[in-house]
């Protein structure tokens, strides 16, 4: 019979496993020259090792443009909105003439934000 593996990730192969660990003091100026080249704090170990070893770098994670954090804020209440109408839907059920008014004003305000590239 086989032994019951634990729950959780797949264990690497002994000799793909980071045993060894070595701390590294840095000056202000240039840990934040490291955390800039490598995009964020969570990609500084990689872009560190990949460094140290001379091989390619790990790729820097791309920034999100500050229109899609605001458009992303801006739309939260519709977010929130739209939840709450789906969980209502599955509590209750839905008529189809309710499902293709829903349908006709999303497709409506679809083609509000596409035609004013998203300020509605």
């Amino acid at each position: 019979m086989k032994a019951k593996r634990k729950p959780g990730p797949i264990p690497r192969p002994k000799d793909k496993k980071k045993l060894r660990r070595i701390s590294v003091f840095f000056t202000e100026s240039d840990y934040q020259q490291i955390e800039k080249k490598a995009g964020s704090i969570s990609a500084m170990p990689a872009y560190i090792r990949a460094s140290a070893l001379k091989s390619k770098p790990a790729p820097v994670p791309a920034k999100i443009p500050a229109v899609n954090l605001e458009a992303w804020v801006a739309s939260s209440g519709l977010q929130n909105n739209l939840n709450q109408l789906v969980r209502l839907i599955h509590a209750q059920g839905i008529s189809n003439a309710e499902i293709e008014t829903a349908r006709e004003l999303v497709a409506g305000l679809r083609a509000a934000l596409l035609t004013t590239g998203g300020a509605v």
